[in-house]
């Protein structure tokens, strides 16, 4: 895939592309939310320094593990056609 990605490592995490670099986890959620009107407040404040590392943990330990988790509830949901 592309990055050398799979649809597996692409479910796990976000990712962006911005021209030829990939981000992923919180870098990624900055990028949109500073680019998203309404939004940047919360690009400012999670990127605040302490607080971006908080947050990436949570992301990382929670938040993308649960999203996951989803995600494959709905695939397996979606191949018995339910």
């Amino acid at each position: 895939g592309a990055f050398g990605l799979t649809a597996d490592d692409a479910a796990r995490r976000l990712y962006v592309v911005r021209g030829d670099e990939l981000l992923s986890g919180v870098d990624a959620f900055l990028l949109l939310w500073h680019e998203t009107p309404g939004f940047q407040w919360l690009a400012r404040g999670v990127g605040l320094p302490g607080v971006r590392q908080i947050a990436g943990l949570v992301y990382e330990w929670v938040l993308a593990p649960a999203l996951f988790a989803l995600h494959n509830r709905r695939q397996a949901r979606a191949a018995r056609g339910a």
